[in-house]
């Protein structure tokens, strides 16, 4: 390239790649400015600030790299020598000169067009070909800077603190409610019978109560609290074997039995009516056994007192113990001391029985709760069908559990066969028989309890709605074996 045309040319190139730089810095000054509303919004919005040193790091790299790619990207001759023949309206002379200049040729005609051009540039003054202005993303980037900064340092405003509690969980004070009412139940029948450690129970169970209702109790927490409650019933219930108390006493009815004076006390005894055996036992000493009675009923009587205080009832034993050596002796007073022995351990165990049934209500009541704390409907109400989509779904009890009944339209027609009675073959077949009852009635049980204790494992544990709840303990209630059904201890 000639000398002449290239230093002609060499401060228009600058001011160009000058101004280029500079609008680069303000295109990458908008990048920043924009990011920066964004980055205010978001603050404003969902309160997440960056620190200031983020702030500046974001205002700073747009027009940085912004400059280095407007200093990385160079300006050509080309663009100069056309910028010079634009603005002094040369037709092309600087264009030509610079094609003609860097050709390898000698050309006098094309050393005459040098010649022209370069005495045209001594005239030239850069500033007038390339004059300096603001490119116009610089202006619009500074606006969007101001907005930004404005988003990003104005002071929120200051967010109230609520101090109040938070409310307690309607589904946990629901289940606290009906737990309430249990332990009053407890409660009165623990007065009624003047038990001490019962009454200590009511007051602990009250305690977990007034803990679940506390504002910042949640669902898991509830839940714990009702299991520990469940375990202090359970263990209180445990300590009694009912089972074992009933099949002694029951033995003790069979025994008397063998005398006729005293049925109308080993009968009820017998079948576990025990109430109306605590009433006849006011007329065990005015009965009246024959010597083969005498001996018959005392050797029974002592086989069960044997087995009882082989068991750990202790006090049951030694007051049958008394009451058979009143009755083989015909000792009236012994007998009627032992008698009444016996009626204060019956009378405590049977309200011992009543205890031990409300335990076990209330055990069932507690699992309930569990699935109101979960999410459970306590209304058993008709639910209304819903068009949204719900996370709830299947915790609410529609109310109408048996549905419409089945409408038979087929004709039913009764009609009755007349025959003529008189002699002829006959058959007899046998459909059943006392065994093979016994061995249905066996099985029948074993099933009951296995599904009955399955039950009550997915009650204990699913969020099963209390309608739902009612409905399947209802059905086991229907189809238990009945008191002629069960075995006897």
């Amino acid at each position: 390239m000639d000398d002449r045309i290239s230093v002609a040319l060499t401060a228009v190139r600058r001011r160009q790649q000058l101004l280029f730089a500079l609008k680069c810095a303000g295109y990458g000054l908008l990048t920043s400015a924009v990011l920066g509303v964004l980055a205010g919004i978001n603050r404003l919005l969902f309160d997440a600030s960056l620190t200031l040193g983020g702030i500046a790091l974001l205002f700073a790299a747009g027009p940085v790299l912004g400059v280095l790619v407007g200093f990385i990207i160079r300006r050509s001759w080309s663009a100069a020598a056309t910028a010079v023949d634009t603005h002094y309206e040369l037709k092309d002379r600087t264009i030509s000169a610079l094609e003609f200049s860097s050709a390898a040729s000698g050309d006098v005609l094309r050393e005459l067009q040098i010649d022209d051009a370069a005495e045209h540039l001594t005239q030239l003054q850069p500033a007038e070909v390339i004059p300096f202005r603001w490119p116009k993303a610089l202006g619009l980037a500074t606006a969007t800077t101001i907005v930004a900064a404005g988003l990003l340092f104005w002071p929120r405003a200051a967010s109230t603190v609520n101090a109040d509690p938070a409310e307690p969980l309607p589904g946990v004070l629901a289940a606290a409610d009906i737990i309430q009412d249990e332990i009053d139940e407890l409660e009165d029948f623990a007065k009624d019978v003047e038990d001490e450690e019962l009454q200590r129970l009511v007051d602990e169970l009250r305690e977990d109560v007034e803990a679940m209702q506390k504002p910042d109790v949640d669902v898991k927490e509830a839940l714990v609290a009702i299991s520990e409650m469940q375990e202090q019933l359970q263990a209180l219930q445990a300590e009694y074997n009912e089972a074992l108390v009933d099949s002694h006493l029951q033995s003790l009815g069979s025994a008397m039995m063998a005398a006729t004076s005293l049925q109308a006390v080993g009968q009820p005894l017998e079948v576990g009516d025990f109430e109306k055996a605590e009433l006849k036992l006011d007329e065990l000493q005015k009965a009246e056994l024959t010597h083969r009675e005498k001996k018959a009923v005392s050797e029974n009587m002592r086989k069960v007192a044997t087995a009882m205080q082989d068991s750990g009832l202790g006090q049951l034993s030694e007051a049958v113990s008394e009451t058979t050596e009143g009755l083989g002796s015909g000792d009236a007073g012994k007998t009627s001391k032992g008698g009444k022995k016996i009626k204060r351990l019956l009378k405590r165990h049977r309200l011992r029985k009543k205890l031990n049934k409300m335990l076990l209500s209330k055990c069932k009541a507690l699992g309930e709760c569990k699935g109101m704390c979960k999410g459970g409907n306590p209304n058993t109400g008709l639910a209304k069908k819903s068009t949204k989509p719900s996370l709830s779904w299947g915790l609410g009890t529609h109310g109408e559990l048996d549905g419409q009944g089945t409408e038979i339209t087929s004709n039913r027609n009764l009609e009755e066969i007349t025959g003529t009675a008189g002699e002829g073959p006959s058959d007899v077949e046998v459909t059943t028989s006392p065994e093979g009852r016994e061995q249905a009635g066996r099985s029948y049980r074993e099933v009951f309890q296995e599904y009955q204790k399955l039950s009550e494992e997915v009650l204990d544990a699913e969020p099963i709605p209390l309608g739902h709840r009612q409905t399947i303990r209802r059905y086991f209630e229907l189809i238990r074996p009945q008191q002629a059904e069960e075995p006897s201890l």
